[in-house]
């Protein structure tokens, strides 16, 4: 099943969405009104019953534009704006609190993607000042600085700048789909990375049409699927679709949300 966080957490967007075994977790984000804003709110539902979201703990300052990962025993966010972030912050799924500091992106960055193995949480390109072609990763292992693996692939050559674009895994790479280059305007591109060494990342696929928003999600049946998105319609897209992390290729069309989003986070079981 795949669960988009839209609609949850009081309607935040462009937030960090992680998971445990057992909950989804949302942080961060920027508010609707009654209360617009850049939050730090830490909140999460479990599966069982989707509609419970409980605040549970702070992120370590108010930050939008921010993109998380999940270990076995914690989420991680990083980066953020307002200001552009280098910040590598984690809390615990295993008990609610507040997320600490626990290392640093190569520079501070908004809008990147996120992607996570077994062993590390990747961050994949987003805006710098001039924007960042980056794969990086950190550790899950031990607290730590992040390290540069590689460039992605997404973009005009040789620079590669694209951001807020969105990221999902099979076992074996990440992937690096959508976004908006900074030499302008939308991609359709579908990138990969492997996880078994450092590298950059390979185009291997193109989405139905070009978009940034997405949210993504990793399924247990051979599939990435993609959902939602801008533009062109400012409000989002409603479309569902889906490409293997089996073999390359292109996106398919495979369904319909019940409504049109874009920022949403996404999580799955």
């Amino acid at each position: 099943a795949i669960s988009g966080l839209t609609g949850h957490a009081g309607g935040r967007y462009l937030a960090a969405a992680t998971q445990s075994n057992t909950h989804s977790y949302h942080s961060g984000g920027y508010g609707p009104p009654p209360s617009p804003g850049v939050k730090d709110a830490i909140t999460k539902f479990p599966f069982a019953a989707e509609d419970a979201y409980t605040d549970v703990g702070n992120l370590t300052s108010v930050k939008a534009y921010i993109k998380g990962t999940s270990s076995p025993t914690h989420g991680y966010a990083h980066g953020g704006f307002p200001p552009a972030s280098n910040v590598i912050q984690k809390y615990s799924t295993s008990s609610d609190g507040d997320a600490t500091d626990v290392g640093d992106i190569t520079a501070g960055v908004y809008g990147a993607g996120a992607a996570q193995s077994e062993n590390h949480g990747y961050v994949v390109g987003g805006y710098e000042l001039t924007g960042s072609n980056r794969i990086q990763k950190y550790s899950f292992a031990s607290d730590g600085n992040s390290t540069p693996v590689g460039n992605t692939t997404i973009g005009i050559s040789p620079l590669h700048l694209s951001y807020l674009g969105n990221n999902a895994q099979s076992t074996t790479h990440g992937y690096h789909v959508g976004g908006y280059l900074s030499s302008g305007p939308f991609v359709n591109v579908i990138a990969k990375f492997t996880f078994a060494s450092d590298a950059s990342a390979t185009d291997v696929g193109d989405l139905t049409q070009t978009k940034q928003d997405v949210t993504n999600h990793s399924a247990t049946d051979g599939y990435i699927y993609v959902a939602g998105g801008a533009p062109p319609n400012p409000t989002g897209l409603n479309t569902i679709e889906r490409f293997a992390y089996g073999s390359d290729g292109n996106g398919v069309d495979c369904g319909d949300l019940a409504a049109a989003t874009r920022m949403a986070g996404s999580t799955h079981v």
